[in-house]
Formats: C-alpha cells, sequence, structure tokens
C-alpha cells in the first residue's frame, strides 16, 4: 500500500468516526490528506468539511464512508480545474483504489451510475468519424433477454441514475422498439424505486411524424438526443455519408420539437469543421431549429478508431487510469457485459447474462480483474483500455460541480436557487418568462438548474452576448432582436440591472410585467 493511501484511510476513518462533523481547525485530518497538495485543506475547509462537501447535494443519505471517497472524488476534480494534474491524478488514483477494495468486500453496484443497452448492432448510416462496423454483428437485442436483464437491474441496483437506450447502432431499426419502452414502463411501474433517467441517440431518419407520436405515447423518455451534423446540406451529409436525407431529418426533428411532452429534454449533438465553431449554421432552417433545443453541443469530429489515436486533446491526461468503467455498464446484443460505449464493436465484451444474473457478470473475475487494473494504474494491461484516450483526461464525475460551486456560501446558494426555480416553474406558465442580464450571470444560473423544468423562459437576453450558444433551449440575443413577445415577468441577474433597467424593460414589455432580482432573493433566503 502505498504512503498516501495509508494515510488517506486513516482519514478515512478519523471522518467517519466523527461522522463528517470535520471543522477547518482539525488539524489532524487535513494533517493526513495535505500531502496531495495544500490546497486540498483551503477546498475542504472553506466552512465545515462535512457540511460544505457532503455535499453539493449529492451525498445526502449516503454511509459516512461513501460520502468520503465522493468528497475525495471531487477535490480530485477541483485540482485538475485549477491546472494541478499531477496531484489529481495521485489523490484519484487513491480514491479508486479505495472504491476498488470497497466493491470487493460491499458487493454492491453504488457506484454505476449509468447503464447502456445496445438494442441493435445494426446502423443506416456510414459517418465519416464512426469506426462501427455494422456488417460485423447484425442482431437485434431478444425482447425476453432485454426484460430479463433490465428486471435484474432493477432488482440488484433500484437507485440507478441513468439508462441510455442506444450504444453502436440506430436503436429505431429495432422492429420491436415501442415494445421496448414498454417492458421499461412495466418495470418503472412495479418497482417503486426504480426510476433512472431514461434516454436515446438518434440519428433522426426514421424518427417519423407517427413514430414520434408512438413513443411519445408510451411516456417513458426523459431525453432525446438528436445528432444532427453540419452546418447545412451538404456538411451534413458529408458527415452522415448518405445523401439525400437532411431534408427529412430536419422535418422529422421539427415535428418532435413541436409535439413531444414538457418533460422531454431536446438536445442536440452537433459535430462541425473547426472553421464554424461559435458561427452561426449557414442554413438558416437549421439554425432555427438547433435554437429550439434545451441543450446544444457543437464540437470538431474526432476520429474514433483507436488505432489512429495519439496526443489526447485534454489538459494533463493520465494515461494510466480512466473512471468511466466504474461508472458505466454496456450491455451487448447479444446478452454480455462490455468495457464502455467506445468499445463499438464489442470486442472486449464478456460474460453471458443469458444464464448468469447481472450481479454475478458484473463481479466475474474477467470484470474484477479489469477494475483491478485500472484502480492500480495498470491500464495498459486491459485490452480495449491500453491505446484508448478518448475518456480519461475528463474526470467523468463531479467536474461540473466542482466548476461552478468553490466554497460554502456558492453551494447554498444553489440550493435556494433551485428553490426559487421551482417555485417560479409552479407559478408561470410556458414561455412566460424572459432572463435579462450579463452572459456569465446566465450560464451561472442555467449550469445549476439546467436539468430541472426551463419551460417557463421564453427568451434569454444578454447584452454582453454570451459565447454560450444554447441557454434554456435559447440561443441569447440582443434586446432588439426580440421580436413579438409578452412575457409575464422578467428576471434579472444582479441588483445593477434591475437599478438600470427596470423602466426599460416595463416600456418594453408593459408597466405590469414582474422584474425578479434572482440573486436578491437568494441573499434573502439563504
Amino acid at each position: 500500500m502505498s504512503h498516501s493511501l495509508e494515510k488517506l484511510k486513516v482519514a478515512e476513518r478519523f471522518w467517519t468516526k466523527t461522522r463528517k462533523n470535520i471543522k477547518s481547525e482539525d488539524k489532524s485530518f487535513f494533517r493526513h490528506i495535505k500531502e496531495y497538495s495544500d490546497d486540498i485543506e483551503t477546498f475542504l475547509s472553506q466552512k465545515t468539511c462535512g457540511s460544505f462537501l457532503a455535499g453539493f447535494g449529492l451525498y445526502e443519505g449516503m454511509e459516512e464512508d461513501d460520502a468520503f471517497i465522493m468528497v475525495m472524488e471531487d477535490a480530485a476534480n477541483r485540482l485538475y480545474l485549477q491546472g494541478k494534474y499531477e496531484a489529481a491524478e495521485k489523490l484519484i488514483l487513491d480514491v479508486y483504489r479505495m472504491k476498488y477494495e470497497d466493491l470487493v468486500t460491499d458487493r454492491t453496484f453504488k457506484y454505476v451510475k449509468r447503464v447502456n443497452f445496445e438494442l441493435t448492432s445494426i446502423c443506416n448510416l456510414k459517418c465519416k468519424y464512426c469506426t462501427f462496423e455494422s456488417g460485423k454483428r447484425k442482431k437485434h437485442i431478444n425482447l425476453e433477454l432485454f426484460e430479463k436483464i433490465l428486471m435484474d437491474i432493477a432488482e440488484c441496483h433500484p437507485r440507478l441514475r441513468t439508462l441510455a437506450l442506444y450504444m453502436s447502432g440506430e436503436s429505431l431499426l429495432h422492429p420491436g422498439f415501442i415494445e421496448i419502452l414498454e417492458i421499461v414502463s412495466g418495470i418503472q411501474e412495479r418497482s417503486e424505486d426504480f426510476s433512472p433517467e431514461v434516454y436515446l441517440h438518434t440519428n433522426g431518419t426514421l424518427w417519423t411524424p407517427e413514430k414520434n407520436d408512438a413513443i411519445m405515447g408510451t411516456g417513458v423518455l426523459d431525453r432525446v438526443v438528436w445528432s444532427i451534423d453540419g452546418v447545412d446540406r451538404d456538411s451534413f451529409e458529408d458527415m452522415r455519408g448518405v445523401k439525400g436525407i437532411y431534408n427529412k431529418v430536419l422535418h422529422n426533428f421539427e415535428y418532435f420539437l413541436n409535439n413531444h411532452p414538457e418533460k422531454v429534454k431536446a438536445w442536440v449533438n452537433n459535430l462541425r469543421e473547426s472553421e464554424y465553431l461559435g458561427k452561426e449554421c449557414l442554413d438558416s432552417r437549421l439554425e432555427s431549429l438547433l435554437q429550439r433545443a434545451d441543450m446544444v453541443q457543437v464540437q470538431p469530429p474526432r476520429d474514433l478508431n483507436q488505432s489512429n489515436l495519439t496526443a489526447n486533446e485534454y489538459k494533463g491526461e493520465n494515461k494510466s487510469f480512466c473512471e468511466y468503467v466504474f461508472h458505466t455498464v454496456v450491455i451487448t446484443t447479444d446478452g454480455q457485459m462490455s468495457l464502455c460505449c467506445t468499445d463499438y464493436n464489442s470486442e472486449n465484451a464478456f460474460g453471458d447474462l443469458k444464464s448468469d444474473s447481472f450481479s454475478d457478470v458484473y463481479y466475474s473475475h474477467d470484470r474484477m480483474d479489469m477494475l483491478k487494473n485500472m484502480s492500480i494504474g495498470q491500464r495498459r494491461r486491459i485490452r480495449g483500455c491500453m491505446n484508448c484516450n478518448l475518456l480519461h483526461g475528463a474526470w467523468y464525475e463531479g467536474s461540473e460541480n466542482s466548476g461552478f460551486i468553490t466554497n460554502f456560501r456558492e453551494f447554498k446558494e444553489k440550493q435556494a436557487l433551485q428553490r426559487l426555480w421551482k417555485m417560479l416553474s409552479k407559478q408561470y406558465g410556458p414561455k412566460e418568462i424572459v432572463i435579462f442580464g450579463a452572459g456569465k450571470k446566465i450560464a451561472y444560473i442555467y449550469n445549476q438548474v439546467k436539468y430541472m423544468d426551463h419551460s417557463m423562459v421564453g427568451a434569454v437576453i444578454d447584452n454582453y452576448r454570451s459565447p454560450y450558444s444554447c441557454l434554456f433551449g435559447h440561443k441569447p440575443v440582443f434586446p432588439d432582436q426580440l421580436g413579438n413577445i409578452s412575457p409575464k415577468a422578467v428576471i434579472v441577474t444582479s441588483r445593477y440591472v434591475k437599478e438600470k433597467m427596470t423602466d426599460p424593460l416595463r416600456e418594453m414589455f408593459g408597466s405590469s410585467v414582474e422584474i425578479i432580482d434572482f440573486f436578491e432573493h437568494i441573499e434573502f433566503n439563504l
């Protein structure tokens, strides 16, 4: 056992013994963890170690040792985001050695956040950046097998966070796709604790109006991620590898936007060449549709052929470790368990869920040996991981919280902000609120409430033109670009904006419009 890992375990025992009631002056605790970096003490002791980091609303109800592991994982994320890559890597490896040891003794699935089901290994497109070879395994998952495995998961891990109904192929090619959704619905009804977010990736070619109505009618999906690449017809079809489908996909997407329940979030993955990043689409119709999505992720394409991968684009690359395999489980069409969703051709799958239980395969020798090698930084021993560098540079869990919450006050502010947001979503109907302010404040609000209902937001006005392409489903605009909008309330993002803009906003939207200073309200309720 490494010296640092031994000290981390002593700190864990101290944490558990005091039931997370550690104060900033408890030097005996911090002495055991500051070996990683002096910044950890600053990070953890801004108020009370337990109440501050126990933490970010993620660890409520956890056992003390579980919360400690999650807290230290988040501390590693903080170090990473501050550019202290060596300290971050050292801490995260020790944390995952503890996780592995915990998995061996505890035999629970508490670290599994997401399960991906490969419903089909067939795709109808030939995207130029994808290495998936549909001809290798042309197969759909058997409905009875899918139900058996999902029932097994619901029984052994009812608090699963995310259920993803996709992996390599286009899920809508499965002839029993609607039946699959009905199976998910039935299991959710029979298991009161099993209620993960259910989402799907689609290329949109088969999402006809009739199919949309049938899918939405099941009430199962919480999010649909559309892959719509490029900035116009030519770049789209160049990316997708098939001609003559552009207008069909846009038609299907527009119908979906007009005919889906509010609870179903519309996300878009838009890959485009670097020269078009940060710019509007060349096709105005595509641009207008993207602006209506709840989230648009714009990025350049990456070659997913692992044999071509060399230098990682992430800073502080950790070549020895990837935490993705701890958090995600992938089920193939053959009923095997694969390492992760980047193993498109299931070359590293193991186990047989047709005959064995989810628990038996998860804790099989092959999987545990893989997790052990990863936990001790021996990634190169794992087939399928030794050359991959797609994910391990981006800390998978917690970095988002670490990136936007830097002290105890902000943690409490986030809680107050979310309470206020829930109240407003009940008070106002769809499109009845406009958000007005500066980009950074709007982006901060968005990042704290983006997984909550924001259907009441009708527009985002940003006087400083935020670089964010899509906030609350809207591209930020200048006041003179609003058009004919008549909100009942305007959220302003600072006291200064309220003082300077109350009269102009009432001239713009009418004297009865309510002006809500978000952060003034939060300060009052802290």
